[in-house]
Formats: C-alpha cells, structure tokens, sequence
C-alpha cells in the first residue's frame, strides 16, 4: 500500500489502522503513508500492535501535524511491542521537528526498538518557518543516549529548528555517549541552518555539535557520509567554523568515523588555521577511504577564495592519499592564482580513480577554462568520465566561443580523458564555435562520448539541426 501521493485525512487513516487484520492484509510488506494530523497515529499504532502485521517489512510516514497523544501512543508501540511486527526491517520517519518529535521521542524512551529495525529519521517541516525545537531536539538526544534507537541510519535537518549552540553539543555528544554504539549510522546531513540566529551563529553551532561528537570516547563504525547544504533562498547557510574543522580533521586522523566516504562541507568562514588542519587530514592516510568530496573555500564577506587555502587544498589532492577519490565538486570562486593552484593539485596524477568533476557551482571565466584545458586530460585524469562545466548560478560571465576552442585544441593536442558525458550548458556558444566542436567530436578523440550538453547556449537554429542530426550524442535540452 502506498499512500504517499496524495494526503490522506486523519479519520480515514485512523480508521484503516484499526480495521487491519490478518484476514485482511496477511501478506502486507511495504506501508508508505503521509498525511496531517495526529488521529491517524493512533489507529496506526494500534494496527501496528495488534500483531496482524507480521509480514511487513518497510513502515515509511510522512506526517505533518502539531503533536499530541498519537506521537506518543506510536513510539510507545515501536520500542515496547516489537514482537507484534517481527519482520519490520526499515523504519523511515519524516517528522515536523516541534511537538511531534517530543511525543514521540517520549513514548519510545518507555521501551527500547529491535537493533534489527534500521531507522531513517528526517526532521521536516513544513513552511519554511523556523521552529523553536530546542525540547524535542533534546528529547531526541536524550533517547539516542540512552540506546533507545540502535539501529539509527541516517539522521538529516530539513527545516530551521532554531536550536542554541547547546543543543548541538548535547546531540553531538549522544551520537558517541559511553552507552552507545550507533554502528548502523551510516549518514549525517543538514539541509538547513537549523541554529537560532544569523551567520555566525550556524558555524559556532555546528561546530559545537562536531566537537562534542569527536569527543565522546564511541566511535561511528558505519558513518559514510557527512554533508551540509545549502539553497540560494536561505537567510544563512548551514557550515562549520574553524572549531567544527579542527573536530573533522581529528575525526579523519583518529578514525573516529573509519568508514566515512562521501564529505560535502561549507568551510567558507573556517578560516586559515581550520583548512590548515582539515587539508591536512585530507593528506594523511586515514583520508585513502573517500569517493566523494566537495569543500567550498572562503569567507562570508569576501567574494574569492584566500589563495594560501587553495594551495593546502591543492597539496591533499596531490598528496597521493585521495587516489580513491572518484567525485569532486569544486564550489565557490577562485581568483586565478587560485585556480592555477587548484589546476596543480587537479594535474598531479594522484588522482586515477576521479570518475567525476563537477564545476557547475564555480565561478568559471575564460581565464579559468583555459587554465582547466591544460590539465583536463587523459594522461593525468585517466578514470574521468563525467566533465560538468555548466555556467553556475552565482557565475559573472559566460567562457563563451574561445573556452570552448582551448577545451577543444588541449583534447586535438593530447590525450583526451575517456568522457562518457560533457555538459557545457549556459555557457554563451555561439555559431562560431561550432566547427572546433565538431571538429572535436568527429575526430575520435572523444570515442566514449555518450552526452553533451548543449542546452541554453546561443546557437542558431540550423545549426542546432545540422550539430544534434551529425552527432547523436548532442543534447539542446536537460
């Protein structure tokens, strides 16, 4: 049964909760359910303890409601009567971050949840208003503490909780309390700043809640990804500060997340001593285990990226220690020097395994491609198969008709990487640069060449027509 496209009433749900039994439903194994209100958890909960339910395997809601009786009455059922549903596997919880996670956090601290039971639990909520969670946060903390949740997955921060800088700490140091083991987590994310207050205060705090973290004496066997975003409307951006790195950078170094592969931070306000630590972790051995890594430089008040930050990130690429590294994506805006910089790190040959490269958030420029040209290649990147070079949003200009013919002549001249897709989109082409584009894809220089992205560039309508009915490969839209 899958209710998720549409948002069900209460009573309805309520009513199917409590009408489920084994004539009925014998055989259910996936339940995906959302809605508003808090009614239909009371039914769910009694269909889910009244053991009718022992084929179902993947229990997913998605619930929008102010809280009350029902949160509580569900986690009290999940932690104390997991007998009743002994097949469940994957328990996928989107939850607004207020009343509602305090109720539930209560009525699962009553009992403890089947280790067996891996949860995803996203904090959600809906509006874009900033909520005041700092209780139920710590609710949550409190229950991660005490191992109520063993088998916690993937915890993500959808929504502006409006959280203090204590609150970070106190859920920080719950992931790795004496009394834990969270082996099973295996992802950390947050989409939103999720701090009371402006700028500042979402780096202090996430750095606060990474430092507790890398204090507590557990360790995260599991942890493979840790990620913050960030989305162009937002009033601030979720990073880390210089604290928050330095707790990173001893995280790598002691394998206090041993597993960790995929690393997406904002260090823009980290500052020169935090990048010194964090580059330096990324150098050491420990950093062999990463496929996926973005790191945008900077600072908050200042459009380029520092140069000497840069070139530390520059020297981990070519410290030989990220060879397993398989995607990267190069945020911000560099000055020259600094592209020059990263271009020596990107050409040093230490990085065989990059299947991926992505610059559709860089400020890129003529300049900057003609740079990039002279180290995009075979010979140094041998495994690069996905080249993203759209215009970015935060871009000033467009590298236009002449990028294109230094992309062009470096791939004529030298090995050409084995590129399977190339989006150039947004990026000001011309007519005129037409016959080194196909001059480059007739050539079988490019024989891997599946896709190349096109679209929003200012080529006329013919040669649209003669580029997308020679070469396959041409897309004008995506």
């Amino acid at each position: 049964l899958d209710f998720f496209a549409c948002v069900c009433p209460s009573a309805a749900l309520s009513a199917l909760g409590r009408a489920i039994a084994p004539d009925v439903l014998p055989n259910l194994q996936t339940l995906v359910l959302k809605w508003e209100g808090d009614e239909a958890l009371v039914g769910l909960a009694g269909g889910l303890g009244s053991g009718c339910l022992t084929s179902l395997r993947v229990l997913s809601l998605c619930v929008a409601w102010e809280g009350g009786e029902g949160c509580r009455t569900f986690g009290r059922v999940l932690s104390t009567q997991s007998e009743n549903f002994p097949s469940l596997e994957l328990l996928k919880l989107e939850w607004e971050p207020d009343d509602a996670l305090f109720g539930l956090c209560e009525g699962i601290y009553e009992g403890r949840l089947s280790p067996l039971v891996k949860v995803d639990l996203q904090l959600n909520g809906w509006g874009g208003a900033e909520f005041q969670a700092g209780a139920s946060v710590s609710a949550l903390s409190g229950v991660i503490r005490a191992g109520k949740i063993p088998g916690l997955q993937k915890l993500g921060f959808m929504s502006r909780l409006g959280i203090s800088r204590e609150n970070g700490r106190e859920l920080g140091a719950a992931l790795t309390h004496a009394n834990v083991c969270l082996s099973s987590l295996k992802e950390l994310f947050f989409d939103e700043p999720i701090f009371s207050g402006g700028q500042e205060a979402q780096g202090k705090g996430l750095g606060a809640l990474m430092s507790a973290l890398v204090e507590g004496p557990s360790t995260l066997p599991g942890l493979e990804t840790i990620e913050t975003r960030w989305n162009l409307d937002q009033p601030a951006r979720i990073c880390i500060d210089e604290c928050g790195a330095r707790a990173v950078a001893t995280g790598i170094t002691t394998r206090k997340f041993p597993s960790l592969e995929r690393l997406i931070l904002d260090c823009r306000d980290v500052g020169p001593v935090g990048v010194q630590a964090f580059c330096l972790a990324l150098s050491s051995p420990e950093a062999v285990k990463f496929r996926s890594l973005s790191i945008e430089l900077g600072f908050a008040n200042v459009q380029v990226a520092d140069g000497a930050e840069v070139g530390m990130f520059s020297l981990a690429l070519a410290s030989g220690h990220l060879s397993g590294l398989e995607e990267l994506l190069v945020e911000s805006n560099y000055d020259l020097g600094g592209v020059r910089a990263l271009c020596a790190g990107l050409g040093s040959g230490k990085l065989s395994s990059l299947r991926s490269l992505d610059f559709s958030f860089f400020n890129l420029c003529l300049a900057r491609v003609r740079e990039l040209a002279e180290v995009l290649d075979g010979d140094r990147l041998p495994s690069l198969q996905d080249l993203n070079l759209c215009r970015s949003p935060h871009a000033f200009s467009r590298w236009g008709d002449e990028g294109l013919r230094a992309l062009s002549n470096a791939w004529l001249q030298r090995k050409a990487p084995p590129l399977e897709k190339l989006n150039l989109k947004d990026n000001g082409l011309t007519d005129a640069s037409a016959p080194s584009l196909m001059v480059l894809l007739g050539a079988g220089r490019l024989e891997f060449l599946l896709t190349v992205n096109l679209a929003r560039n200012e080529f006329s309508s013919s040669v649209w027509n003669i580029l997308t009915a020679t070469f396959p490969c041409v897309r004008s839209s995506g």
